[in-house]
């Protein structure tokens, strides 16, 4: 059934995948959370490793599946993310 439903969404254009590389500090990750939080999207889930041959000692590489209202909300948060510095990477 969640397939169906996040197929639906992407379809739909309010489904948003997408990776970035993030200090491993709690404050760090409650910063990310909270630009997503002020810019509407719901987070759907969240995977993280802690190593990989990009990542620096201190950094974590997170990705995320986020729901919006829509293309031009996706294109909101992406900007709103790219101006607080987040390397994004999309595969």
């Amino acid at each position: 059934m969640l397939r169906v439903i996040r197929h639906g969404l992407h379809r739909a254009g309010r489904y948003l995948s997408f990776g970035c590389a993030s200090p491993t500090d709690p404050a760090s990750w409650a910063k990310l959370l909270g630009v997503l939080a002020d810019s509407g999207a719901n987070v759907l889930d969240v995977e993280h490793q802690r190593t990989g041959p990009k990542l620096h000692l201190d950094e974590v590489e997170v990705a995320l599946q986020l729901e919006t209202r829509g293309p031009n909300h996706c294109d909101e948060v992406l900007t709103r993310l790219r101006a607080e510095g987040y390397p994004l990477a999309f595969g």
